[in-house]
């Protein structure tokens, strides 16, 4: 077998992980050639092999009791040994040809570590008006052409950790890294403390010589309930990014300065006149944001 699925969950929703499951049954490529593995994350009701991969001939379900996204990526990482994984999430349902996609690229692309594709939404209610040009934050791309890249500054090439492909020596790299104690803060339970661990494993693959890209032929579906369309769940996310994003910039940026930057006294108070001109769900996401990345700064500067 040359991939396995890895899916980490907790509590999941039992009609989207039925969906994300009947995505999987229908892939093209043959069962008995890759292998599927779901890491329960601590559910309250402990996830049984019986009865979600008995249909499957190498699905297995582990139970990883440490919290967070990175910890059951870890597990997913450790209890599979295929040269190729896809991290689908318990809500994700990969198109048909998905695994036959991720193997084609792996060998027409050898110097990509991660990689992964389009995301397409279908929601539970109509997303709020003031939230739909923020709806990317939901994990969801548009990929129009093959991209890809090795450096900091290309996003449009950064996969989304929804069905992220990766190659087995990246991955083996990423769980040994010095910086990984610093990675399980970045995709904990309460998202508002991190949620960056996707972009955490890209920029290591970039610091140990591996590339990432997004290609138009991988195609998900992303189903999003209703309690993630709200203001406060943006927050949430927002406030989560602040801090990440700040903290990756320091492991992985060298022109990063954690210090205090003062700007001129006409500047900032044009700054706070824009920012309160904004209507009142723009300034409490961008507050959110300023939170989290307040919050990284003063760990910072405190070590």
């Amino acid at each position: 077998m040359k991939i396995a699925v890895v899916i980490c969950t907790r509590n999941p929703r039992p009609a989207a992980l039925a969906r994300t499951l009947e995505g999987l049954r229908g892939q093209t490529l043959p069962a008995d050639r890759w292998e599927l593995l779901i890491v329960d994350n601590g559910s309250t009701d402990p996830l049984r092999a019986e009865k979600l991969v008995a249909w499957h001939p190498h699905g297995r379900v582990v139970r990883e009791e440490r919290p967070g996204l990175v910890s059951a990526r870890c597990a997913g990482i450790d209890g599979t040994r295929t040269p190729l994984l896809v991290f689908c999430d318990d809500d994700n349902v990969l198109a048909p040809d998905y695994l036959e996609q991720c193997l084609l690229i792996a060998d027409q692309h050898p110097t990509l570590g991660v990689w992964g594709g389009a995301i397409d939404g279908e929601f539970e209610i109509e997303p709020p008006a003031h939230l739909r040009p923020h709806l990317h934050w939901l994990a969801l791309a548009r990929v129009d052409r093959p991209r890809w890249a090795n450096f900091w500054g290309n996003y449009e090439a950064f996969p989304a950790g929804a069905g992220m492909c990766l190659r087995r020596e990246l991955a083996a790299s990423y769980t040994t890294t010095r910086a990984l104690p610093i990675h399980r803060d970045f995709d904990p339970p309460d998202r508002r403390k991190g949620c960056g661990g996707d972009v955490a494993i890209i920029l290591h693959g970039h610091s140990v010589g591996w590339g990432s890209g997004v290609f138009p032929a991988l195609k998900l579906l992303h189903l999003i309930p209703k309690d993630r369309l709200t203001t406060e769940y943006f927050e949430i996310l927002r406030e989560g990014a602040g801090y990440s994003e700040t903290m990756l910039r320091h492991l992985y940026d060298p022109g990063f300065n954690p210090a205090p930057v003062r700007g001129r006294r006409l500047f900032r108070l044009v700054e706070a006149y824009h920012h309160w001109r904004l209507p009142a769900h723009e300034r409490r996401l961008r507050d959110a944001y300023e939170r989290g990345r307040a919050r990284a700064l003063a760990e910072l500067r405190a070590r």
